[in-house]
């Protein structure tokens, strides 16, 4: 990825939030919270199939919290989630549990960028 790629990445989109809502104020906080419910599931079972080394779980979490990242916008959180996706299709635990901590970082940031952006509303 050269550097113009990487500056695009950002932590939170919020025009996709917007574009995807229509503009809907309430509908946004809905998904957000729908968002983060998910999430909130998600993360621990993928800790889990990493820790497990459950390749196929670790793929089917990853790709799952990867799309709903990139709908939300969470793009930092979902190109982190690609590469765990990556590993988890190659069977191969270098690097992995930095790289579930780095997307864990990555989507509490982008979920803290979306409640700022709610609450200025």
């Amino acid at each position: 990825m050269d550097r113009r790629q990487r500056d695009e990445i950002r932590v939170f989109a919020p025009e996709q939030l917007r574009d995807m809502a229509g503009g809907d104020e309430e509908l946004m906080r809905e998904l957000v919270d729908l968002y983060t419910g998910h999430a909130e599931i998600e993360w621990p079972m993928l800790v889990g199939a990493v820790r497990e080394e459950e390749w196929e779980q670790v793929r089917q979490l990853a790709h799952a919290l990867k799309g709903s990242s990139m709908t939300i916008g969470a793009e930092t959180a979902a190109r982190h989630l690609q590469l765990i996706e990556e590993s988890a299709r190659g069977r191969t635990s270098d690097g992995l549990r930095e790289a579930v901590e780095s997307a864990q970082g990555a989507y509490v940031s982008a979920c803290r960028k979306m409640r700022q952006m709610l609450a200025a509303a």
